[in-house]
Order: C-alpha cells, then sequence, then structure tokens
C-alpha cells in the first residue's frame, strides 16, 4: 500500500496511482438463472421458460442428440449465476438464443468463453420458428 505523504506528491504531479484490481468476470456471468430437467454437457439459454417448452425446443434436443439442459434469466436471488451453474454442472457449451437486448438479463452481450464453456450465439426462438433461413443456420452452428 503507498504511503499517504507518496500518494499527495504523486497527485499534486498529477500521476495517477496503479491499484491493482482483481479481474471481472465475463458480464454475462452476472445473472442468476433457472434450469430445467437435463443432465448433458450443453446448457441452451433462452428469454423465458416457454421458449424452451414448444416444439421447436424439442426439435433443437433431438438434433443435438443428447439431452440438453435448457435455462433462463430469473430475478430470483436464490437461483445460481450463471458463471456458478456452468462450473457446478460442467457444461462445455452454451448456446445462447436471442439478442442482447431480449437477454438483457444475462447482463449484457455474451462472450465466446464463459468458464470452460464455449458460447455459441443463435437467433431468438421466435425468429427461429419463422425463417427456415435462421433455422438451417442454427443446424450448420450446432453442427460444427
Amino acid at each position: 500500500m503507498i504511503a499517504a505523504r507518496q500518494k499527495a506528491y504523486l497527485d499534486a504531479m498529477n500521476i495517477p496511482v496503479w491499484v491493482l484490481r482483481s479481474t471481472a468476470e465475463a458480464s454475462n456471468s452476472a445473472c442468476a438463472v433457472q434450469l430445467g430437467p437435463g443432465s448433458g454437457q450443453v446448457l441452451l439459454l433462452c428469454a423465458s421458460r416457454e421458449h424452451s417448452a414448444g416444439k421447436l425446443a424439442s426439435d433443437i434436443a433431438r438434433a443435438l442428440r443428447i439431452e440438453p439442459v435448457w435455462g433462463w434469466p430469473v430475478d430470483d436471488p436464490s437461483c445460481p449465476l450463471l458463471a456458478e451453474s456452468v462450473g457446478e454442472r460442467l457444461f462445455t457449451h452454451i448456446v445462447v438464443f436471442g439478442s442482447d437486448a431480449e437477454l438483457s438479463g444475462f447482463g449484457g452481450p455474451a462472450s465466446e468463453l464463459l468458464g470452460s464453456a464455449a458460447v455459441i450465439r443463435a437467433p431468438a426462438m421466435p425468429d427461429l420458428r419463422q425463417s427456415a433461413a435462421e433455422r438451417r443456420k442454427l443446424w450448420a452452428q450446432l453442427c460444427q
């Protein structure tokens, strides 16, 4: 820690003092997430619980050939944070459905990596329902 006298001297010369700060986690890890049933290593995040319950969600799960876990943001402090869920369940991939505005509960744009899980961006579920081209793009992403 720098002494008060030394800090005052540096302040007088307009020299900023470097302070060691801890690195922040990715901005999308600061939200609580409710996880649905499933035991796979893939987490599928959508804007609401309803988006994970339709025919399209079932088709996506079948296309993955595993039992993925669906999740959505919640304002419940008893639910784990996204980063905690990734660490506890050992997810290797996270597919985020929707734009940053739709998923504002995740705290901002998704990064490419959260913990040990690769993050894949996908169109919102309503967009996928309406557009065959968007579905083809998603299938191509998931098959990589």
